[in-house]
């Protein structure tokens, strides 16, 4: 695939139920696209981005905003996730489009940290380092070799300590 094939752009309300299918089917359950639907319906704010090839949705992402039990306020930290691609798009580089626009678009907001659960292999190679080195974790420090930060503002991370609060949605998933 070639990256000039691939558009990213903020979801509208018309891919509401393209997106549902593209994470329920990347994720093969209805979890995420639950929660993403949990989100947009509860959340005063958040970042919804969308992959589209020949006009036909392929891909999403979701940013969503985190507290830190210490030093955060509403726009200084997010999360990124759920990030599907629909499998017959899968490792065509959907998906770090997708992260990589993601990421702009929450520094061009003046998001400073952006933290993710995930793996290990994967989210180091869009800057992420695990959040433990910032005495960061999400709810029991069992998470913390899944679970990750990158800074978007240069000394964002060294500005938080403490837990990593997602949105309820995300304990109701």
């Amino acid at each position: 695939m070639n990256r000039n094939q691939l558009r990213i752009r903020e979801e509208v309300a018309a891919d509401k139920a393209a997106v549902y299918r593209i994470n329920q089917e990347a994720f093969g359950r209805r979890e995420e696209a639950d929660l993403v639907d949990s989100v947009r319906a509860t959340a005063k704010s958040f970042l919804s981005l969308v992959a589209v090839m020949d006009d036909t949705p392929v891909g999403h992402i979701l940013f969503t905003p985190v507290d830190v039990s210490t030093g955060s306020d509403s726009n200084s930290a997010m999360g990124l996730g759920p990030v599907a691609v629909l499998p017959d798009h899968q490792r065509m580089g959907v998906g770090s489009h997708l992260i990589d626009v993601g990421l702009e678009r929450c520094r061009q907001n003046g998001c400073g940290v952006v933290f993710v659960m995930g793996h290990q292999d994967y989210y180091p190679r869009f800057g992420f380092q695990p959040a433990a080195d910032w005495d960061l974790y999400y709810k029991t420090h069992d998470f913390d070799p899944y679970f990750f930060l990158t800074e978007l503002l240069q000394g964002a991370a060294a500005m938080l300590s403490g837990e990593v609060r997602y949105l309820p949605a995300f304990d109701e998933a």
